[in-house]
């Protein structure tokens, strides 16, 4: 078939099957597809690029110095100068200074005047029961409550007289089935009806359904 790969066991050769039904020998095109990549000939040198403002890659290390060696000066002489004219007094500090130890105790003041501020509310004072009050007049009346649950059965009533009988026979069955029936098809063709109504039927669905509500309407005399 079209675009199978073959594998012949005699030739231990892979084949591809084109439309035409012809092969064509997969090994052949992997080998000059190969040979199609192999690296030519250097080109010539191409011209000189611009100078690269890109630093390229660390050189490697070089090799170790020798060792150097240490050269330390003679001593220094320490020089102090005179002491030098006293300046100008400062200026008072706006910055106040630490604050000093706590001083002794003073003498107690005089007496002080009546405030005029309220002090706190005191403890409630005991309850004292007056005598007891005239009683006061009826209220209005209030809305009626909500009714209360059933009171038991009471006592079996006399019979009654004798009612008349129904008897259902053959004819008012078969009437009662005939209008079942009809109730029947009413709601399938009201069904089929609304299908035909959405116009989602095709070709023979759409035939069959048609057939069918025919059917119904004659049923029901329509």
């Amino acid at each position: 078939m079209a675009g199978d790969v073959v594998w012949d066991q005699h030739l231990a050769q892979i084949f591809f099957v084109m439309p035409d039904k012809s092969l064509i020998d997969l090994g052949e095109v992997f080998r000059r597809a190969m040979e199609s990549r192999k690296e030519g000939p250097p080109g010539p040198a191409g011209a000189d690029g611009r100078p690269s403002s890109v630093p390229g890659p660390q050189g490697p290390q070089g090799p170790a110095g020798q060792d150097g060696k240490s050269i330390v000066g003679p001593p220094g002489q320490s020089i102090v100068g005179p002491q030098g004219i006293q300046g100008p007094p400062g200026r008072d500090s706006t910055v106040p200074g630490p604050q000093g130890p706590r001083g002794p105790r003073g003498e107690q003041g005089p007496p002080g005047k009546d405030s005029t501020v309220p002090g706190p509310k005191g403890e409630p004072g005991a309850s004292i029961q007056g005598p007891q009050g005239v009683a006061g007049r009826d209220g209005a009346r209030g809305e009626p409550g909500p009714a209360g649950p059933p009171g038991p059965a009471g006592p079996q009533g006399e019979k009654g007289d004798r009612g008349d009988v129904l008897y259902v026979g053959g004819p008012e069955i078969e009437a009662a089935a005939a209008e079942l029936r009809k109730e029947r098809a009413r709601i399938k063709a009201a069904f089929y009806q609304s299908m035909l109504d959405a116009n989602r039927l095709k070709g023979g669905a759409k035939v069959h359904v048609i057939a069918i509500l025919g059917q119904l309407k004659k049923e029901l005399g329509l």
